[in-house]
């Protein structure tokens, strides 16, 4: 099996808390973005002051189209192709620091209806006096458990 074809495996707690980190630790937002003939910029609190011009609270990143090029994958591109892919970039980047925070809570909150219905499924097993179909509710407690990595706590 290839990389490409795995399934993802769950985050774990750790890598989620990981992530929280570096969201907490990034320069606050809103970000957002100049794109120019050449080069791009982030910054935060960006305010566009004329057709050229900006004002900004900090400057988060600079892209330039010229490292386009250094990438051997892009030396067959059409020359029109590196400043399409330096916005596309810098719009990327500018709606991270929304896009990530929101990406965790969205997170967050399906594991809370992901354990919720978990606890359901326990509450119906133990009320099922057909062992075949408590079998049945505990193998889609054990998948529910598998998508948002708890599996190991089904004993508990």
């Amino acid at each position: 099996m290839t990389a490409e074809t795995r399934t993802p495996q769950p985050l774990t707690d750790e890598q989620l808390t990981e992530i929280q980190a570096r969201v907490d630790a990034a320069t606050a937002g809103p970000w957002g973005f100049y794109d120019g003939d050449t080069y791009a910029d982030v910054a935060a609190d960006l305010k566009m002051t004329g057709r050229a011009s900006y004002s900004y609270r900090e400057k988060v990143a600079h892209l330039e189209d010229e490292n386009y090029w250094d990438d051997p994958a892009h030396e067959n591109d059409d020359e029109n192709r590196a400043p399409e892919q330096m916005a596309a970039n810098v719009e990327f980047i500018a709606h991270a620091r929304t896009d990530v925070p929101a990406l965790l809570a969205e997170v967050a909150r399906l594991r809370g209806e992901v354990t919720a219905a978990v606890d359901r499924l326990r509450d119906m097993q133990r009320l099922e006096p057909n062992h075949a179909r408590a079998a049945g509710l505990y193998g889609v407690e054990m998948q529910l458990r598998y998508a948002i990595g708890t599996e190991e706590e089904a004993a508990s």
